[in-house]
């Protein structure tokens, strides 16, 4: 229920609408932006499940692979700028850092 002062009646009557059309015409307009909002919640699940299922296959294949082809990779990262941290948590998954004390 929405109430309105007699203010704001007055100037919704001067645009040239009835209240009650310009009370039909907010909840329209509500009902429509959630409508809008679960379609684009929607479609955003699922580029997400689209995404992941193929970061998963990427990952299967990218196990699979002998040694002398995953270093092929670790080459072509290291061209790329990446640090030797990064490529190895990218690649071997964990990074031990030396501690000189």
């Amino acid at each position: 229920m929405m109430c309105f002062s007699e203010q704001q009646k007055e100037e919704i009557v001067h645009t040239g609408i009835q209240v009650i059309e310009f009370k039909r015409s907010i909840v329209k307009a509500s009902q429509t932006a959630k409508e809008v909002i679960e379609i684009v919640r929607d479609m955003l699940l699922k580029l997400v499940d689209g995404i992941s299922k193929s970061l998963q296959v990427i990952r299967q294949v990218y196990k699979n692979l002998h040694p002398k082809e995953k270093y092929k990779a670790v080459r072509r990262l290291d061209k790329c700028g990446f640090s030797e941290k990064e490529i190895n948590l990218m690649v071997g998954g964990s990074y031990h850092c030396r501690n000189n004390c």
